[in-house]
């Protein structure tokens, strides 16, 4: 069973009925790809936990998983610990989707996070705001991929902040925590048996909103120190700990700050989304979906525990994004010396996916789930991959009309 059918799950769809494994997408009715693809169709909203356990006891599911979404994790949990599969608790998974859970237990682990507050009125969000200290964070609790996040300067623009943020959620308390000022990266890793079976931190590229910083890409290898890998690992062994995470994959948000110190922003108890699987995959040279379904089925997986070294690979995922809404005429680049008008690409080199095609709505780029598509770019090395990702932007042409 896996959860959601959207351009995130869609891989992992794709890669489950490669392997020869049934599969049953829960999903709500819509413009979701992987509803064509699965083997059979489940209609569910992905928050909806006593629905989908009832299918699960059903159709005698022997794996439940999903990747890139945080919303589909309680359903998840609640299945594992009712039918015994392997994968997160219902409480591990309430502890890292819910970001003011979440919060409080990093601090009761020891893990290295800002100061926060939750707030129910924006009288307390100002309140909080004057104890921390701003700038501040402003973000809904019960959301992933940066939605209804925004950073606030002072008393004014904490104000707008917390309207925008109000807007986008049903949740009682938002959170409100300090701003650490620093370079962000990111961490995925895989524990398993209680133990972790991987940490490989990549960089980010990181488009600013105009509310916050929003991932737009990630690259393998990091250049980072052996001795802040170290720090990198062991953080992530507080994070594992402090939320009770295993058989499962580890997505986590940071930020490097002054002095090689460490901020954690929050983690997830899946992959991230943004490329990071395809990214994963041509770095290690294991398919990071292939992990994802093992774990779900409980089959040992043989990763490194040490931060894997170059090993004469590298990769490189850029969203492709719109700056302005609109309806699209046309998406073109060239690939390898190839050009090509709105359409994908394969080639040893890059792999082009596309979201959209000519005549789809678009939007300015505030999200994941807002991309037009991704460009993933495979090397022997850092700058290899590098200059192949500058003569493809230099070649992006996408063209929209009002």
């Amino acid at each position: 069973m896996i959860l959601g059918a959207g351009i995130y799950q869609l891989p992992l769809i794709r890669r489950a009925r490669a392997r020869g494994l049934e599969t049953l997408a829960v999903s709500p009715a819509g413009n979701y790809p992987g509803l064509a693809e699965a083997d059979r169709v489940i209609a569910l909203n992905t928050r909806d936990r006593e629905g989908i356990l009832a299918a699960a006891r059903r159709e005698k599911i022997s794996a439940i998983a999903t990747t890139g979404t945080d919303v589909a994790m309680p359903a998840l949990g609640a299945v594992c610990d009712a039918l015994g599969l392997p994968g997160v608790t219902l409480e591990a998974a309430l502890d890292a989707t819910d970001k003011i859970r979440m919060k409080g237990a990093f601090r009761r682990g020891g893990v290295a996070t800002t100061d926060f507050r939750a707030a129910a009125s924006l009288e307390e969000a100002l309140a909080a705001a004057e104890e921390i200290g701003y700038p501040v964070m402003v973000k809904i609790p019960d959301q992933s991929g940066s939605r209804g996040i925004a950073r606030a300067a002072d008393p004014k623009t904490l104000r707008e902040a917390w309207a925008y943020s109000r807007g986008a959620t049903m949740a009682e308390r938002i959170l409100v925590e300090g701003f650490a000022e620093g370079t962000e990266f990111g961490v995925d890793a895989a524990v398993q048996g209680g133990r972790l079976r991987a940490v490989i931190p990549h960089e980010k590229r990181v488009h600013f909103s105009g509310r916050t910083g929003v991932p737009a890409g990630h690259l393998c290898p990091a250049e980072f120190p052996a001795a802040f890998q170290r720090k990198i690992r062991e953080e992530t062994e507080r994070i594992v700990r402090a939320l009770g995470l295993d058989n499962c994959a580890v997505n986590i948000d940071a930020m490097r700050t002054p002095g090689d110190g460490i901020c954690v922003i929050e983690a997830a108890a899946r992959c991230g989304g943004t490329g990071i699987p395809e990214v994963l995959s041509g770095y290690l040279g294991v398919n990071w979906y292939d992990v994802i379904l093992d774990l779900a089925l409980g089959q040992e997986i043989n990763l490194s525990p040490e931060v894997p070294g170059p090993g004469g690979r590298a990769a490189l995922s850029r969203m492709i994004i719109s700056d302005r809404e609109g309806t699209l005429t046309s998406l073109s680049y060239t690939a390898e010396g190839h050009p090509v008008s709105n359409g994908e690409y394969r080639g040893e080199g890059i792999q082009v996916t596309l979201n959209v095609a000519p005549g789809d709505p678009v939007r300015g780029f505030e999200n994941g789930t807002e991309r037009l598509g991704q460009a993933v770019f495979y090397g022997k090395s850092r700058q290899e991959i590098l200059a192949a990702e500058a003569d493809f932007l230099r070649s992006l042409r996408v063209e929209t009309k009002a």
